[in-house]
């Protein structure tokens, strides 16, 4: 049994955004993202995180608020998860796949204070009280074009960003009884993926984001990636990966037996 100890020191700055905007002034110009024919580099992903994150502050949302994300898997994905923790607010994962009700109770019990979606799957969702951010609308693309794409500071959010508020909140399983939200602080995930980053030096590399973010396995491979440097291809398993991946090669892939 290996067992790792991390100081605070080791996860500085030690919040997500933090870390992923540290590793974006680092390599700019590196691939951080490909899914299909899209590839966003660090500064093009952070820049557009920038912006909309900025229409979620404008929105009221920020620390210690809740944002729901459902979208298929792709870069608007990344980009929306990114952008809900750069407004200081814990992004709730919706997978489109899951059924109405469960989606519905998760909903109605985090009470989230907007939903970030794409019209396709917005279909699909029932009705609540969360203003929806459309991703692909035109109405979104014309209010976040203007908006800055630089990084957020705790002036730009609705109040300061702190370690122990909550980066994301998933829902266990309900095999038990009623699903449960579990709350995972920015210390926490930080001290996770400096962790990982000494586990998984390959996670620099070009890894595979195939589970869904609603499944937290994910998180080692999506932000243990794009907060060291390495390029996260989002595919599904039975998609063509060596036309995804074309001249690159896999170098780290995370999945449940």
């Amino acid at each position: 049994t290996e067992i790792y100890t991390l100081s605070l020191h080791d996860a500085l700055p030690i919040s997500l955004p933090g870390l992923f905007e540290a590793q974006a002034a680092r390599t700019p110009n590196a691939v951080a993202v490909i899914c299909r024919d899209m590839e966003l580099t660090y500064g093009e992903l952070n820049a557009r995180a920038n912006r909309l994150a900025r229409l979620l502050a404008a929105s009221g949302a920020g620390p210690e608020t809740v944002v729901a994300v459902a979208l298929e898997r792709s870069a608007e994905l990344v980009i929306a998860l990114l952008a809900v923790v750069k407004a200081g607010a814990a992004y709730l994962p919706l997978d489109p796949g899951y059924p109405a009700e469960r989606i519905a109770f998760m909903l109605a019990d985090a009470g989230p204070a907007a939903l970030i979606t794409s019209r396709e799957v917005q279909e699909t969702l029932p009705g609540g009280a969360a203003a929806r951010i459309v991703v692909d609308d035109p109405a979104t693309a014309a209010q976040t074009v203007c908006l800055a794409g630089t990084d957020l500071g705790d002036g730009d959010r609705t109040g300061p960003l702190l370690p122990g508020h909550p980066a994301y909140v998933i829902y266990t399983s309900g095999s038990t009884g009623r699903p449960k939200g579990v709350m995972v602080s920015h210390a926490s995930l930080t001290g996770y993926l400096a962790w990982c980053q000494a586990r998984y030096p390959a996670v620099s590399g070009v890894s595979l984001l195939h589970a869904p973010v609603s499944f937290d396995a994910g998180i080692t491979s999506l932000f243990g990636g794009l907060t060291s440097g390495g390029t996260v291809v989002v595919a599904a398993l039975d998609e063509d990966l060596p036309a995804v991946l074309g001249q690159r090669r896999l170098s780290f892939l995370k999945i449940t037996p």
